[in-house]
């Protein structure tokens, strides 16, 4: 029941009505909810054996009704959180980013929907970088607590983010550079933080490290090639607007894209002063960087090679081995 510890010392405690304020049993009675669904999830999707045991959920004849279901099941407890006026609330906060976990566990590669759509593959890596931002927003007022569940979530979210980038040309078109760059470096300060505690996190943060390097050169390098080094940076921001005019705003599509004029002007910026992301040594030649239809994050011999891994063939098997490997 919806009482809080103070109403309990009453005589005449009574549960928790809509329009009083929610209390941390409010919170605490819907993460419990989350809870199932989270399990139901795990069991479903990413259980590696296929036979069930007597005692478990009924069989999946389609899986993918199963997934259209549980992604309203899981729209449906976000919308009944329990509403506060606080924005700053850690209960709150907390349930928003249980709820981009379980559409992540849901939209991403798993043994049941090894290959997902695009269109799921898209929807996935909004959740992880809202995911992302909401870890910034805890990290940012104090207010994250440190558990190895934490670790494994933040590891997750920015894989998910980095692999969509390369696999997917509308995100890494459309993606906002700075955003990107504020999640993957709270993340890595995250991960840094508890690997003072917690030498398996040191593991993680260094292998985001190095995968996001070679990502975001990637992605500066693919971005301003379109536009002609010889041309002079004037004439380069006038093309640039032109060709926003002429081609489809994909930006809307996408979760942190404000407009595609910030997008390219930034774009421009960096390029002419390449100071940070424009300078990674990553031990990857320029040749290599350029095959962008050949180079992927997982199963590619040189991200195996340089990171240490032995053919992992998805986000499962590289977190296994960073959490299990010395």
């Amino acid at each position: 029941m919806d009482i809080s510890d103070l109403e309990l010392m009453r005589p005449d405690a009574q549960e928790r009505s809509p329009e009083q304020s929610p209390s941390h049993i409010s919170f605490g009675i819907h993460l419990f909810k989350a809870a199932r669904l989270n399990s139901e999830i795990k069991y479903v999707m990413h259980s590696i054996s296929r036979e069930p045991p007597a005692y478990a959920y009924p069989p999946i004849r389609d899986i993918f009704i199963w997934q259209r279901e549980m992604l309203e099941r899981l729209q449906t407890w976000k919308a009944e959180t329990p509403h506060t006026d606080n924005i700053n609330n850690m209960s709150a906060k907390l349930c928003e980013i249980k709820y981009h976990e379980m559409m992540i566990l849901v939209l991403r590669p798993s043994p049941a929907i090894p290959d997902p759509s695009e269109d799921s593959s898209i929807l996935c890596f909004r959740h992880a970088m809202e995911l992302l931002e909401s870890f910034r927003e805890l990290y940012k007022h104090d207010s994250l607590q440190y558990s190895r569940l934490v670790v494994h979530s933040i590891l997750l979210g920015t894989l998910v983010v980095l692999h969509s980038i390369w696999k997917f040309p509308d995100i890494s078109t459309n993606l906002q550079i700075d955003e990107l760059s504020k999640n993957i470096t709270t993340a890595l300060n995250i991960l840094s933080s508890i690997g003072e505690y917690w030498l398996e996190a040191q593991r993680a943060r260094d292998c985001i490290d190095d995968i996001s390097g070679v990502t975001m050169r990637r992605l500066l390098k693919t971005r301003a090639s379109g536009e002609s080094t010889a041309t002079p940076r004037l004439r380069s921001r006038i093309r640039t607007t032109n060709n926003i005019k002429q081609s489809p705003n994909l930006s809307s599509q996408l979760p942190l894209g404000q407009n595609a004029t910030n997008q390219q002007q930034e774009l421009i910026d960096l390029d002419t002063n390449p100071a940070g992301f424009g300078d990674f040594n990553t031990g990857f030649p320029d040749a290599t960087l350029e095959q962008s239809d050949s180079l992927q994050l997982f199963g590619d011999s040189a991200f195996e090679e340089t990171f240490g891994l032995t053919g992992v063939p998805d986000f499962d098997g590289l977190m296994w081995e960073l959490f299990n490997l010395s």
